[in-house]
């Protein structure tokens, strides 16, 4: 029997099937994604509206603070088959912070890892958006610089401006001869520190008046980019007394 004029044919059966199953889908993720929001301690104070529409997730609204963002972004890449995400999230910290502040307690963080300190990445804020600039040895070391300016109070955005230069490798003398400089342009005498370089690996021995111009020698020696290692035995008046 011939099918009647207002019978829906296989095809747009199979279409409008296909369009169910993808609503569902997007009703499915949607749900899913604000659970996860919902029972996800580290978003507290966030307000967030998320929509889901084929392959497109998109986040709207505000959090305090920028690592919560980031949260966010992570939380909605977990969703297999998202081809695009929008996300329209802004950060509104209880308290502003202004830009030489924020500056300023960027370095901070900085200069309290030595490795950080030895590679001296440059900071500057504008805006609630933290510059970062300089060069590092890898994509690792890049992403590493950024992550511990996250929870930065007041941080609105990072820009990531640091260039990846892998290092060069250089032989024992030239090592040696960059460290000598690095203490030299210091105004760091060398002539109570004996430092010895083999195999790339620089050794610092002697003696210096203080545990601070000992830490300092060390950061400065480790600013080497072909050194694979530094290894600081100098000792102190402070301790031989």
């Amino acid at each position: 029997m011939p099918a009647g004029k207002d019978e829906p044919s296989i095809e747009k059966k199979e279409r409008r099937s296909s369009m169910e199953i993808e609503l569902r889908s997007d009703e499915e993720i949607s749900s899913g994604l604000i659970q996860a929001v919902l029972d996800d301690t580290r978003l507290i104070g966030a307000d967030v509206s998320i929509e889901v529409r084929g392959n497109r997730i998109t986040l709207r609204g505000s959090v305090p603070y920028y690592w919560q963002k980031l949260v966010l972004l992570e939380l909605a890449n977990q969703y297999r088959g998202i081809l695009e995400m929008d996300g329209m999230l802004e950060v509104k910290p209880p308290r502003p912070v202004e830009d030489n502040l924020l500056a300023d307690k960027a370095d901070r963080i900085l200069a309290e890892d030595a490795w950080f300190e030895a590679v001296g990445i440059k900071t500057e804020a504008f805006d609630g958006t933290l510059s970062l600039s300089g060069t590092v040895d890898s994509l690792g070391d890049r992403a590493r610089a950024e992550r511990a300016l996250w929870g930065l109070p007041g941080l609105l955005d990072i820009r990531n401006e640091l260039i990846v230069l892998p290092p060069v490798v250089k032989g024992d003398l030239a090592i040696a001869e960059e460290i000598r400089k690095e203490l030299e342009e210091e105004g760091i005498s060398l002539e109570r520190i004996q430092l010895n370089v083999t195999d790339r690996v620089a050794v610092l021995t002697g003696t210096v008046p203080s545990l601070a111009l000992k830490a300092r020698i060390g950061q400065l020696a480790r600013r080497s980019r072909g050194a694979r290692e530094v290894i600081n035995k100098l000792a102190t008046f402070e301790a031989l007394t």
